[in-house]
């Protein structure tokens, strides 16, 4: 851990020598709790010096964790192991936009770097496994409070293929988003 701090503290001074070099000294003044003396005695500082200063007991900063910061960083990690899972399970690239606002050309590029060939899944749905995607898509959204999304329609997909049921998540959302906006149309034909 002393280590961690070690190369913190290093990097932190040195960042604060580079943003008074590039004459950010308001930023930073605001940013640290420093006056324009403490950031020239900052940039006089020297390599051998900052090192000298990270190894010692004495620590000008110190580093404490951002919980804000670290649930975001969660909530990226998340996220990116779920647009990985999407692609794995044969996610469509308006899927991936919908949800994540990836791109047609990041997905391409996401799935070449995960080996997903996504011409070789299946697009042809026959009405069996139609019903039971419907089947499975209301089981899934009585479980929650609001309109399914991204992780929800991967569990809708890995309970199929659980079935021994070769699905994937081109003819999942496809299926579904077609039965959504047919019921959609006969709630509003029933209203008229």
């Amino acid at each position: 851990m002393a280590n961690f701090q070690r190369d913190i503290l290093s990097l932190l001074i040195r960042e604060i020598c580079q943003q008074s070099a590039d004459g950010r000294l308001k930023e930073l003044m605001a940013e640290w709790g420093l006056n324009e003396q403490d950031i020239n005695v900052f940039s006089n500082l020297e390599q051998i010096h900052i090192e000298r200063l990270s190894k010692s007991r004495i620590q000008p900063f110190r580093v404490v964790a951002n919980e804000e910061s670290i649930s975001f960083i969660k909530q990226m990690v998340g996220e990116s192991k779920l647009i990985e899972r999407c692609i794995a399970l044969g996610a469509p690239n308006d899927f991936l936009y919908h949800f994540f606002g990836i791109s047609k050309r990041e997905a391409c590029a996401r799935r070449i770097a995960t080996g997903v060939d996504a011409k070789r899944m299946k697009r042809v749905v026959s009405i069996k496994l139609e019903d039971r995607i419907i089947e499975k898509y209301h089981l899934v959204s009585e479980l929650t409070t609001k309109d399914i999304g991204a992780k929800d329609y991967c569990e809708i997909c890995d309970l199929l293929i659980k079935e021994g049921i070769d699905a994937n998540l081109k003819v999942v959302w496809t299926v579904i988003e077609e039965y959504r906006s047919g019921a959609d149309l006969k709630q509003c034909l029933q209203e008229i």
